[in-house]
């Protein structure tokens, strides 16, 4: 049987509750149980099934859990629930 996709972990041993994902374009946006917003960089390693993921911002300010997040691409927003 053919598989289209081969499942590869990217985010291990995270100490916090994801409740949520969103991608755009090589950013992975995170929001968890806690209230975290976390922003990843991930890139491909050439030549092996390997990703370099790396954390560029992360906002600890909400005072709920984040339960929705969506990308607006053309206008370069994000919306948070």
């Amino acid at each position: 049987m053919h598989d289209a996709f081969e499942p590869v972990p990217i985010l291990e041993k995270l100490p916090l509750q994801i409740d949520c994902l969103a991608a755009w374009e090589e950013w992975l946006l995170v929001g968890t149980k806690q209230g975290h917003l976390l922003l990843y960089r991930i890139r491909k390693d050439t030549g092996c099934n390997r990703f370099e993921v790396t954390l560029e911002k992360s906002n600890k300010n909400f005072s709920k859990k984040i339960q929705q997040i969506h990308v607006v691409s053309q206008f370069k927003i994000l919306v948070s629930l």
